[in-house]
């Protein structure tokens, strides 16, 4: 018995409206799905990239993107998700650092001083509760 053979064409910003990708562009941030291998000879020269976010190139590489592999092992889909803030993630300056020091130098003194405050009032204690030699 030969029931028959189904094609379906649709374009793959179609596929990708539901998921909201967009929110994530509105946000800030760049993405790019890709095939991480066997691709279509069409997106050669993506490497594998087949859609991107609305401000973004296909062929460039997004700067020190986050990456996670996406697998539909039903019909034996796998692709690779990779997003990344639009113009890379923010560097820490030396304010940090110096702000970083300030803050451990303040909490080692003030930690210092609750300590002597408390064996202080540990001893005015224990005077206290000697008799009277």
């Amino acid at each position: 018995h030969f029931y028959a053979f189904a094609t379906a064409l649709s374009l793959v910003t179609k596929l990708l409206e539901p998921v909201g990708l967009e929110r994530l562009t509105d946000q800030g941030y760049e993405w790019q799905p890709r095939v991480p291998e066997n691709w279509h000879p069409s997106i050669n020269e993506t490497h594998g990239v087949f859609a991107t976010s609305s401000n973004s190139l296909v062929n460039v590489t997004l700067i020190d993107p986050v990456v996670v592999n996406v697998t539909v092992g039903e019909i034996g889909i796998q692709w690779v998700f990779s997003v990344s803030p639009r113009g890379g993630w923010a560097q820490g300056d030396d304010s940090f650092t110096i702000q970083l020091v300030y803050v451990a130098v303040f909490t080692f003194i003030g930690g210092m001083g609750m300590g002597c405050a408390t064996v202080a009032g540990v001893r005015a204690n224990y005077k206290l509760s000697q008799p009277n030699a």
